[in-house]
């Protein structure tokens, strides 16, 4: 599995012989200290990047979570000649993929970082099928506003034909409602005029106006 792989360590030495063993697996890049690594963190997107916990400028552990920061999907592997429990924990709750102790062989870190480069590809996919049902999540929560909108004007629309039928039931039916009706209909125009109601309101306020005495 190919990936790209920063490597973060002030001794030159074993950067040099390291860059030359995975440089035949990995696009390889090397820091001698954290601030070196910080700026090509932010310039680059590598998949792992493997850290040494003690460096001239930063503790191994501010670089971790430094990276974890610009960027949350790097894997971090921490290395160190001086293990120690508090520090193996600090590392793995901050999000180191594994805390690894010196003297390290080859074929470990290389395990390792394979390791590292297939829990970074799981958690890619996960996040772009997260992005992908946050954007189905937002196309079907609109899609169901629309379709609810559409229904109340279809039930108020359905309302509205139903008491403009009872108006005109009861206007037959019944003498006095006939003109009372006819009567408060003259007035809702003028009204429409005074305050500038649109054609919609007007119908409402007419509807309304029938509706009071029934």
């Amino acid at each position: 599995m190919t990936g790209k792989i920063l490597l973060v360590d002030d001794k030159k030495g074993f950067l040099d012989s390291m860059k030359l063993i995975l440089g035949g697996r990995f696009q390889v890049d090397t820091a001698q200290n954290g601030r070196e690594a910080i700026e090509r963190i932010k310039a680059n997107q590598y998949d792992v990047a493997v850290v040494d916990i003690v460096l001239p400028d930063f503790l191994g552990t501010d670089l971790l979570v430094k990276i974890k920061e610009v960027s949350p999907l790097t894997e971090v592997i921490m290395i160190t000649g001086y293990p120690s429990i508090p520090t193996a924990r600090y590392s793995l709750r901050h999000g180191a993929f594994d805390y690894l102790e010196r003297p390290l062989s080859h074929e470990k870190l290389i395990e390792e970082i394979e390791e590292a480069l297939k829990r970074r590809e799981k958690r890619l996919r996960e996040d772009r099928e997260m992005k992908r049902l946050l954007i189905e999540n937002e196309r079907l929560r609109s899609k169901i506003l629309s379709m609810r909108e559409e229904l109340l004007e279809v039930k108020k629309s359905h309302s509205i034909e139903k008491a403009k039928l009872l108006v005109e039931v009861m206007g037959i039916k019944d003498e006095y409602v006939k003109l009372h009706l006819m009567s408060v209909r003259r007035f809702t125009d003028p009204i429409g005029d005074i305050y500038d109601l649109p054609k919609e309101v007007r119908f409402d306020l007419e509807l309304a106006a029938e509706l009071h005495d029934i």
